[in-house]
């Protein structure tokens, strides 16, 4: 069977982790290498989350550009490569054309205390698993678990076995303090 009719598949972490290094230290190279692995299943994301490949393009590329240049910004050993990519790209899915209720959502007052809770919250995502926390961030993008599974390079099975103990586990530590 040919590598396109597999669907897609998931670019090694331990590379990708290697090639985000070399691009926070300026390696040109390394980042088209970077860029080679996770243009694709960013403007997949993109299309998910924004609905038109258009914009999925134009915010890629920004995207990508943030990538370059935050890319010291990478734990490795801490943060997963491609879920830290992600990030990137769903922060500016959020922020394409300057969602008007975004800007006024972060004016209110309340804002505060929903960062003091997005920082709780994040700290206990941080302490999952990386495969559970990129089958997370797939799940809560609109993926489906036979979607998901060929990036988590796992059984469709267990793509949702990794969401379920996810979740289960984000609903303990949340719910324990």
């Amino acid at each position: 069977m040919d590598e396109a009719a597999a669907g897609p598949v998931r670019p090694d972490p331990a590379e990708l982790a290697d090639l985000l290094g070399r691009v926070g230290r300026g390696d040109r190279t390394s980042f088209e290498a970077l860029y080679d692995q996770v243009s694709g299943p960013v403007h997949g994301l993109l299309v998910e989350l924004l609905g038109d490949r258009g914009a999925a393009e134009r915010v890629g590329s920004d995207v990508l550009v943030e990538v370059w240049r935050s890319a010291g910004g990478f734990r490795p050993g801490t943060d997963d490569p491609l879920v830290w990519v992600f990030t990137v790209a769903d922060r500016h899915a959020r922020g394409h054309a300057g969602d008007p209720r975004e800007r006024e959502r972060r004016r209110a007052p309340a804002f505060r205390g929903e960062m003091a809770e997005t920082r709780r919250t994040r700290a206990y995502f941080d302490r999952l698993t990386a495969r559970q926390r990129l089958a997370l961030f797939l799940a809560l993008h609109g993926c489906s678990a036979e979607d998901s599974a060929p990036l988590l390079g796992v059984s469709v099975r267990r793509a949702r076995l990794d969401v379920r103990d996810g979740l289960i586990r984000m609903r303990d530590w949340l719910f324990r303090d």
